[in-house]
């Protein structure tokens, strides 16, 4: 799954969004198949859901419990800053 998801990246970088697309629809789908989570890869356990919400959520889009927490955080709790990059004018 790791090289599947170099090659969306990779799609991702060079605009194509349709092999995107497709990669993302077969990272999901193995993930739920082996029960691993489509960002980090790590075994999920439906154990460790903090509710039927979560749970349920896990079959849709095939994260484990802290990549929901990461993706689904509320603006409020927004703790990270992102940095844009850019280049520096020489």
């Amino acid at each position: 799954m790791i090289n599947k998801m170099k090659e969306l990246k990779s799609a991702l970088q060079k605009k194509d969004l349709n092999l995107a697309f497709n990669l993302a629809i077969e990272i999901k789908q193995k993930a739920l198949a082996t029960r691993t989570c489509a960002n980090c890869c790590k075994p999920t356990d439906h154990q460790k859901f903090i509710d039927s919400i979560s749970y349920e959520e896990s079959f849709i889009s095939g994260l484990c419990m802290p990549c929901q927490e990461i993706f689904f955080r509320k603006e409020e709790d927004e703790i990270f800053e992102f940095e844009i990059p850019f280049k520096e004018k020489n």
